[in-house]
């Protein structure tokens, strides 16, 4: 996965596998991607050192964003059809939509 770390720099981070969305929390150091393939949220180091799952069992994670503010990050999963937040180590999990029939939310921004 390539993820912009500066304006001038992208840099591979992460290789291989169906990564679907990065978000960058310059803050904290890290960044975390969704991994559809395996259906998991992991963050690592900026460098890219120190890979964790931090979030496993969904059906299908899509984007991902990060309220720094508030120190969650919010995700979409387009098989589960919903939206769904936790706190940055994936902690204190929740759904914030539900969504049924032939709908599915497959983007977020905050």
């Amino acid at each position: 996965m390539l993820c912009f770390l500066a304006a001038a720099d992208i840099v591979e981070v992460v290789a291989g596998g169906k990564r679907r969305a990065c978000a960058i929390d310059d803050h904290n150091g890290k960044f975390y991607w969704t991994d559809f393939s395996q259906k998991e949220i992991k963050r690592a180091n900026l460098d890219g050192s120190n890979q964790e799952v931090i979030i496993s069992g969904l059906t299908g994670p899509t984007e991902i964003d990060i309220d720094i503010l508030n120190q969650k990050i919010y995700w979409t999963d387009k098989a589960g059809k919903n939206i769904q937040r936790s706190d940055l180590d994936g902690s204190n999990q929740e759904t914030l939509i539900q969504e049924s029939g032939s709908h599915a939310p497959v983007g977020i921004t905050l």
